[in-house]
């Protein structure tokens, strides 16, 4: 296929895509949205992000659970990875099946846009016999990258992106974040399914959200030990809905450390410091 017919094909999905959300019965968007609705915003098409490559299937195609945006345990198989350069960066990308019989391969990831300029807990590639190319290879166009439809609304149930899937690079091509959608304001975050830091108070004044594994997470807490500071710890590994919210607002890892509301990712020593008046 020549880049423009590519390029007017995938325009023209687009606003099919458009006109899905403005007006059918089952967009998922809200009737209140719809009449605000004036389309999806995306990267434009560019090329140097749609890859043609071997699918190299696993022979040990082993069953993995993935955990959803409501909290339910999914089951996936395993079923091959791609591999592929971003500039000077090699990516790989676990496929899955949610059945052996079915053709269809589920691309879930998570990259560098993510929480920024794409949805935070990271968008899909579906890949069925149209991705196919004649000498038995898959194209992998991240300009088809789309978010989950609980991204417009809480409605839906979406599986999270396994941590196998999160590339560092950026994959500026796709879908961005939707801007309609009413997210938790920047001075709120979820633990145990409630609001625990607004605007109005905040208590306690340093939350620390850690996993058990982390040795990171534990130097963290040491520093602020040996500075006298109080905190409230959150361990993702054991709070789903911590984990969940984080995943919305970007923060995929930890640890990170709210002080005042401002986040702070990794063990960034100069900033706690900052933040905390430390001098």
């Amino acid at each position: 296929m020549e880049v423009y017919e590519w390029k007017e094909r995938l325009e023209q999905e687009r606003e099919e895509k458009d006109r899905f959300f403005a007006a059918h019965s089952q967009s998922p968007i809200s009737l209140e949205e719809r009449a605000r609705f004036e389309g999806l915003s995306y990267y434009p098409p560019d090329s140097n992000f749609r890859f043609e490559l071997e699918l190299r299937e696993h022979s040990d195609k082993k069953t993995i659970q993935i955990e959803d945006t409501k909290g339910k345990m999914r089951q996936f198989l395993r079923w091959g990875e791609f591999r592929f350069n971003v500039g000077n960066e090699e990516c790989t990308l676990q496929a899955y099946k949610s059945d052996p019989e079915e053709e269809r391969l589920f691309v879930p990831f998570r990259d560098a846009t993510s929480g920024k300029e794409t949805y935070g807990a990271g968008r899909y590639l579906d890949l069925d016999l149209k991705d196919r190319t004649p000498d038995g290879g898959w194209i992998l166009d991240f300009n088809n990258a789309y978010n989950p439809w609980c991204a417009y609304s809480e409605d839906y149930a979406c599986p999270f992106v396994p941590p196998e899937n999160w590339l560092k690079v950026s994959m500026e091509a796709g879908e961005k974040n939707y801007h309609l959608k009413k997210e938790y304001s920047k001075e709120q975050i979820i633990v145990e399914g409630r609001i625990v830091m607004n605007k109005s108070k905040v208590q306690p004044r340093v939350i620390v959200f850690t996993s058990s594994t982390c040795s990171w997470c534990q130097a963290v807490k040491r520093y602020l030990q040996e500075k006298r500071i109080r905190f409230r710890e959150v361990d993702v590994s054991r709070d789903a809905n911590a984990a969940r919210d984080l995943a919305r607002r970007g923060h995929q890892g930890v640890p990170v450390v709210f002080i005042n509301n401002r986040p702070v990712v990794g063990f960034n020593k100069p900033e706690i410091d900052r933040l905390l008046g430390i001098r």
